[in-house]
This record gives structure tokens, C-alpha cells and sequence, in this order.
């Protein structure tokens, strides 16, 4: 998903217009529409320092705001490369028959650090399939992280 349809739908998802989100990310008046739809057309992208202003007028991680998914999906595979090379990564392999009797392989791996941030996104996600917190607190949590929302501290 590009950084201008992910501008798009944090915007409106806020319920600001492109006005508002451009001076709420510092542009003067007389352009701050013209600077969003650029953006929101994928004909500008912005510089590290115009996403941090977007990020933090639309309460989200900056790096929700500016990582693609499949940049995500190879810093991901890098990191776990480089955690192979120290040693910390364990990978395993199970066997096993599935219901209907055909033979299957599951793969998975060991990592204290990842096990806990995967432990906590399970956690997040049992609480909204129980409905003790709100699709909107889920989303909160999940454009912000690694940040807490207000309503998870205490």
C-alpha cells in the first residue's frame, strides 16, 4: 500500500479534511490541500521530517504511516537473518497428521523477543474478538505500536 492511500484513509479515517491534516502537519493555509492531495495522489512523496509532522496529526507510529508491507515482510525476513547469524533464532520442525489424514510439516522458530511481541498482538486481538476493548482501541494500538495507547496504561 503506498504512503498516499495510507494518507488517505488515516485522514478520513480521523475524519479530517486535506486541509485541516496540512495545517495540522505545518503548511501554510494557502497550500496545505494542494500538499496532501499531492501526496494522497502519489505525486510528491514526503521527507522523513514532513511524515513525523503527518504521523503526529494523525496519532499514529510513523512508521505505520511510512513502511510498506513488503518492506515490512523483508526487514522482517533481514532481521531474522541476522538473528541466524547470532544464534538466537531456533527453527523447528514438526510433523504431524492433519484431521482428514494427510501428512503435514509445520515450520516455526524460537525467539524470546519475538515470541513476546507476537504474544502481545494475540493478547490485543483476544480482547477485541471478546469484545473487551473496541475495534477503534484495536486500531489505536495497532497504528501506534510499539507505543501504548492511553487506555492500556495502568
Amino acid at each position: 500500500m503506498s504512503i498516499g492511500i495510507k494518507l488517505r484513509n488515516l485522514r478520513t479515517y480521523r475524519g479530517m479534511t486535506m486541509k485541516e491534516l496540512g495545517i495540522a502537519a505545518g503548511f501554510p493555509k494557502s497550500s496545505a490541500d494542494v500538499r496532501i492531495a499531492q501526496y494522497e495522489a502519489d505525486a510528491r512523496i514526503p521527507k522523513p521530517d514532513i511524515i513525523e509532522k503527518l504521523a503526529f496529526a494523525l496519532q499514529v507510529h510513523p512508521k505505520f504511516l511510512s513502511t510498506s508491507e513488503t518492506l515490512i515482510a523483508q526487514d522482517i525476513m533481514h532481521m531474522l537473518l541476522s538473528l541466524d547469524k547470532e544464534n538466537t533464532v531456533r527453527f523447528h520442525e514438526e510433523e504431524y497428521t492433519n484431521i482428514q489424514g494427510n501428512p503435514c510439516t509445520d515450520n516455526y522458530m524460537t525467539d524470546i523477543q519475538l515470541n513476546y511481541y507476537f504474544s502481545e498482538w494475540t493478547k490485543i486481538k483476544k480482547a477485541l474478538q471478546r469484545g473487551e476493548i473496541t475495534l477503534e482501541q484495536y486500531n489505536e494500538w495497532r497504528m501506534n505500536w510499539p507505543n501504548k495507547p492511553d487506555w492500556m496504561e495502568g
